[in-house]
């Protein structure tokens, strides 16, 4: 394998809390601190397993942690590791092309209290099939993503699961128009979720949304909690082919669009309209069969 590859590599809860410089857990925390430290230990130790195999294979990589994501020129790479959990493989995955992908679940437990890594395919379980990459003993699965504009300047990232429109704070009512064209509605509700094939799994699901196959051209939305005052709305829920688009037009301030669930707010008013679809750039997941 002649591919430079990158591993990417979660900041784990411990060093989040200990970065931030908050004080120590008080004493009914203990079983919290106690948790850290255990996922703390386990990553290390997988991604060092991890990192003992790339170095006996002779493999070229470098190596960040996805706090550094934006430092990282993603075009030097013909193959992404990721070791963490859900987390760190959508933040690669929102930055890379064409590259091939790997998800690494470091601090799996086989119970609810580790990462849910519903996006990984590789933990402490099968750790050594990663081998396989060197002998391109694999096959890719193409996995949809969304785009979004406001007021039609793209915004750089694409999302992975999906795209949260409506107010920033969601315990709020979110006052949104939304087209499909032809036609249109005008929503009080929790705000808009839009998704991909591997996203309609998880929140879009959770919200009521129907599940669909991801290797399927097209993509959802639902409402989240309408309030239906005197007629009952047209529609709180659609599948859209690829060719469709969904535009919002949100009805007061202080609205954000969410990529995947992250931190970073892309900010709307009133002033403001905002696009989204199924991406053309799908991206290459890893497969071992």
């Amino acid at each position: 394998m002649e591919k430079k590859i990158l591993l990417v590599e979660k900041v784990t809860k411990l060093e989040y809390h200990q970065a931030k410089g908050e004080p120590r857990f008080k004493r009914r925390h203990e079983e919290r601190m106690i948790k850290l430290l255990r996922d703390h230990n386990h990553h290390n130790e997988f991604t060092g397993k991890l990192v003992e195999i790339l170095d006996n294979s002779g493999a070229d990589y470098d190596r960040y942690r996805v706090d550094r994501i934006k430092d990282i020129d993603f075009t030097r790479y013909g193959m992404i590791i990721t070791s963490g959990g859900d987390g760190t493989f959508l933040k690669a995955a929102e930055k890379i092309n064409c590259q091939a992908i790997v998800g690494m679940n470091s601090t799996y437990t086989g119970s609810n209290e580790g990462s849910a890594g519903g996006l990984t395919i590789i933990d402490k379980r099968n750790l050594y099939e990663i081998k396989k990459i060197f002998t391109e003993d694999y096959r890719i699965e193409k996995w949809g993503r969304l785009y979004a504009s406001i007021n039609d300047k793209i915004i750089d990232d694409l999302a992975v699961n999906d795209i949260y429109a409506g107010h920033s704070k969601s315990y709020k009512s979110s006052y949104l128009e939304v087209i499909i064209e032809p036609e249109s509605e005008a929503f009080v509700s929790s705000g808009a979720v839009i998704s991909t094939g591997m996203g309609s799994h998880a929140w879009f699901r959770s919200a009521g949304g129907t599940q669909f196959r991801n290797e399927l051209d097209v993509f959802g939305i639902i409402i989240r909690e309408a309030f239906e005052k005197r007629e009952k709305y047209k529609f709180t829920s659609r599948i859209l082919s690829s060719k469709e688009k969904v535009v919002i037009y949100p009805e007061r301030d202080d609205y954000v669009v969410v990529f995947d669930s992250k931190d970073e707010e892309h900010p709307v008013t009133t002033e403001d309209y905002v696009t989204i679809g199924l991406s053309d750039k799908s991206i290459n997941v890893v497969r071992f069969d």
